[in-house]
């Protein structure tokens, strides 16, 4: 509740938003976030393999982009997105 609230007053420049959402996905991958529930239902390992690629793949991306917001410079550091509509 304190990450919402602190993003909610102080909006995250465009590298921080990038930076945190590769924490957040690393840190399912590591703590094996899909494969702690277990199903008897067929599709359930298919779907919750396929979700570790997606987010494997999306990690891969994330890289990429802060490695971009990176050689942005300073202004990727300080510019913050206009704060969300309610």
């Amino acid at each position: 509740l304190r990450a919402e609230r602190e993003a909610r007053e102080a909006p995250l420049s465009i590298y921080q938003a990038v930076s945190k959402a590769l924490e957040i996905e690393r840190l399912m991958v590591e703590c094996k976030f899909y494969t702690v529930v277990n199903s008897d239902a067929p599709e359930f390992e298919h779907i919750a393999k396929r979700l570790i690629t997606l987010t494997n793949a999306h990690i891969r991306k994330l890289e990429q982009e802060v490695g971009s917001v990176v050689d942005l410079g300073e202004s990727a550091l300080k510019e913050s997105p206009p704060p969300p509509s309610p």
